[in-house]
């Protein structure tokens, strides 16, 4: 596919299971945005055995078919999605798949695939319940940032002209400080692809904060070279999906106006560089 278009990696038997995801798709594509479903195949299980073990990968498949299904379809997707990041030139893919829940971890097996390949993988978690994670395959979690639930301080209406104005918010500010130096840690340690995982349900962040959230992430990692698969976890309110469809469009403006395709041209030479005279 050409590189002025957002690949995303999105299966239509994931509607009934993940109806954020659906509404989420369909609103991308309603507004005309530049994506481009792509099609992929589900973990098989001998693939998944690898990963989480043969015993635990039967069990589930026995217990729950369906859900042991739902969740191989998500961990193929991710997988999908970071390989097509990692290949491509501008450097970034996207996977609808509910990767949060389900009997396997889709990040664990994305992980354990390509760190078995040589790829450093860093994952980076922004959803409001994120928390420290522990996985097979060798995934470093470099941070969980998701920002602190505090509520928005109310706004202020100037009495003459009747503008509002909305205050800093203290959350969002800490939110960025965290997500900087943990991008220089990723290139500081070669890292070449991040799985990217954000969500905006539940998020004390308005949607253009976390829009201004992810256009950072897609602005640093490209000019380190790091390529990036991103995950979005949305339920199927109006906020949520309109809260994506505004993050994705500030990705969208950047591959369309090959901002990070040169971007990421420069940061990859620059990190074989370092990794060069390392």
């Amino acid at each position: 596919m050409s590189d002025d278009r957002l690949a995303v990696f999105h299966r239509s038997e994931e509607d009934a299971r993940s109806p954020g995801a659906a509404a989420t798709l369909r609103g991308w594509q309603a507004h005309e945005l530049p994506v481009e479903v792509v099609a992929f195949l589900p973990a098989p299980q001998d693939a998944l055995s690898r990963t989480f073990g043969r015993e635990c990968v039967e069990r589930a498949f026995a217990t729950d078919t369906d859900a042991a299904q739902a969740s191989a379809v998500a961990c193929g997707s991710l997988l999908a999605a970071a390989r097509h990041a990692r290949d491509s030139r501008v450097g970034v893919a996207c996977s609808l798949a509910d990767t949060h829940g389900g009997p396997f971890d889709a990040l664990a097996f994305a992980t354990a695939w390509l760190t078995a390949r040589a790829v450093r993988v860093a994952m980076l978690d922004c959803r409001p319940d994120s928390g420290a994670s522990s996985t097979p395959g060798g995934l470093r979690f470099i941070a969980a940032v998701a920002p602190d639930a505090a509520p928005a301080p109310p706004d202020i209406v100037d009495p003459q002209s009747g503008v509002r104005f909305r205050h800093s918010r203290p959350a969002f500010d800490a939110l960025l400080g965290r997500l900087h130096p943990a991008l220089e840690e990723m290139e500081q340690a070669g890292v070449e692809l991040l799985l990217y995982r954000s969500g905006a349900s539940g998020s004390p962040l308005s949607a253009i904060e976390q829009a201004s959230r992810d256009r950072f992430v897609w602005e640093q990692t490209a000019r380190r070279g790091i390529a990036v698969a991103w995950n979005p976890i949305c339920d199927a309110s109006a906020d949520a999906v309109t809260s994506c469809r505004q993050s994705v469009e500030g990705l969208c403006r950047l591959i369309t106006n090959a901002t990070r395709l040169q971007f990421m041209h420069h940061g990859r030479k620059r990190r074989a560089l370092s990794v060069e005279g390392r």
